[in-house]
């Protein structure tokens, strides 16, 4: 799921996110969020199987995101949540 500029005031509530269940069946990312302010993530299942994406949730840029409540299972390469830049700050981060 990409959550981009214009996706302020984003909610992703009680999903499930699987694993790759082929070996071409794969992601880097679940959730990703660039540049969209206030959004919520709570509730949500997160499991990377044996694939291991490379990060659940990565964000840069945001002003006030909550992340509450979640499940995740697995062996990720970089990180569960990730915030990958140093030049797009973020702000009001709440986990």
């Amino acid at each position: 799921i990409d959550v981009e500029d214009a996706g302020d005031n984003f909610a992703i509530l009680d999903c499930e996110f699987g694993y790759a269940e082929t070996a071409t069946d794969e992601f880097s990312a679940t959730i990703v969020i660039s540049g969209a302010d206030d959004g919520r993530i709570e509730r949500c299942k997160f499991d990377s199987g044996a694939q291991a994406a490379v990060t659940a949730i990565s964000f840069e840029n945001v002003t006030g995101l909550l992340i509450k409540d979640n499940k995740i299972f697995g062996d990720y390469s970089t990180a569960i949540i990730h915030h990958p830049s140093t030049n797009l700050p973020s702000n009001e981060v709440f986990i």
